[in-house]
């Protein structure tokens, strides 16, 4: 897994767009619920398998997420829990997250 504190937002942020160019399928990492994910202007749109609503996650919330993260301790910062207070859509975004971090080490 690369090194979450010398990557910079802007390079998560562009090869999270270049992956969802097509849709893909996912799984949380705290409960294993499957949702996909495709890119929008600006957002990452997830819909959850399980009720198929559409939840539109803007850039601002991935990267007031990005800033909390590198706040935190590093056994900490994968977690969806540390954020609950800050987003709906943590599960996701650190799901995403966790993702580009192990597919930039290859």
């Amino acid at each position: 897994m690369q090194n979450f504190d010398k990557l910079k937002f802007e390079d998560f942020w562009n090869q999270l767009s270049k992956l969802l160019l097509e849709k893909h399928d996912f799984e949380t990492i705290d409960q294993n619920k499957k949702f996909d994910a495709r890119n929008a202007i600006q957002a990452v749109v997830v819909t959850p398998e399980s009720t198929r609503n559409k939840r539109v996650i803007k850039y601002d919330e991935f990267i007031k997420i990005w800033r909390l993260a590198r706040k935190l301790p590093k056994d900490q910062f994968l977690k969806p829990s540390s954020y609950t207070n800050d987003t709906q859509n943590s599960s996701y975004i650190v799901t995403l997250l966790k993702i580009i971090l192990e597919s930039s080490s290859e």
